[in-house]
């Protein structure tokens, strides 16, 4: 008489014939380690705890709806309390959260640039809307912290002099109502460029002259597309420097006066074809 073949079930432990264990097709034996049995089981003991999620799933999106402003109200308080613990640490230890501030903002500087390029005009109608609901807290601070804001003031301009020489471009757009897009990214790119030379004449930063960030056509002319890439380039400031010279003259007839109508040409053809380049690097949004 043949003895039937037997297996061990993994789960219930018991010898049973093959023919109690399911087809595997990566098994030595070619059977499942669990029995028909076990695996019914194990099916049902999943099934009613997918639908115990599904059931609390819907439960809770149920609760969310019905419940929404107490949700909100309940968010607010926490993120209050949460606000006024931050407080309370920063006023106990204010050199350890400036650290941990500081080394935030160095691990995603990427991420907090990307955002002030994409967000510029809602974050400057955020601070106008700020300024003119909060001016005499404002003004009042000012008066009375006036040496620390101009001190602070001053040593971010040493610190960051491309920076600096931006934001004062851009401002000047702003009063005009112009567009001010330009970025230190794109001062970076001009003065390398140029290679931290004039752009009209070739004079070089240095002991004689310095570099001022020019509009190439001038803010006081109705054709001026504003402090964009596509506007600014570098001239020299000094003694008979380009920039002297130049001031709100429209940039044709003032290279005609200055170099001669040759000249002149060839210096537009090159200041058009770093524009270009400009165009090509740092396309208008």
């Amino acid at each position: 008489m043949e003895i039937p073949a037997l297996k061990v079930c993994t789960k219930c432990l018991i010898p049973k014939s093959l023919d109690e264990f399911g087809v595997s097709k990566i098994a030595k034996d070619g059977k499942k380690p669990r029995c028909r049995t076990c695996t019914r089981e194990d099916w049902k003991a999943y099934s009613a705890q997918r639908q115990d999620k599904v059931a609390r799933k819907t439960y809770y999106e149920t609760y969310a709806a019905v419940n929404k402003p107490k949700i909100a109200a309940r968010m607010k308080q926490y993120d209050a309390m949460r606000k006024a613990q931050g407080l309370r640490e920063h006023q106990q230890f204010p050199e350890r959260t400036r650290a941990r501030m500081k080394q935030y903002y160095a691990d995603h500087r990427e991420d907090f640039q990307k955002y002030r390029e994409t967000h510029r005009e809602e974050r400057q109608q955020n601070w106008a809307d700020w300024a003119a609901k909060n001016a005499e807290s404002l003004t009042h601070y000012q008066e009375t912290h006036r040496e620390q804001t101009r001190a602070r003031g001053q040593a971010w301009a040493r610190n960051f002099p491309e920076k600096n020489a931006a934001r004062v471009q851009r401002r000047r757009a702003r009063k005009v109502r112009l567009p001010d897009t330009w970025t230190p990214e794109q001062l970076a790119f001009m003065l390398d460029y140029w290679q931290h030379s004039c752009a009209v004449c070739g004079n070089p930063k240095g002991l004689f002259w310095s570099l001022a960030h020019d509009h190439w056509i001038p803010l006081a002319s109705p054709e001026c597309p504003g402090t964009i890439a596509s506007n600014m380039i570098p001239l020299c400031h000094g003694e008979s420097g380009c920039n002297n010279s130049k001031h709100s003259t429209e940039p044709h007839a003032w290279l005609i006066k200055r170099f001669g109508a040759k000249r002149a040409r060839k210096i537009e053809q090159s200041i058009a074809a770093y524009f270009a380049q400009v165009a090509l690097i740092f396309p208008s949004p």
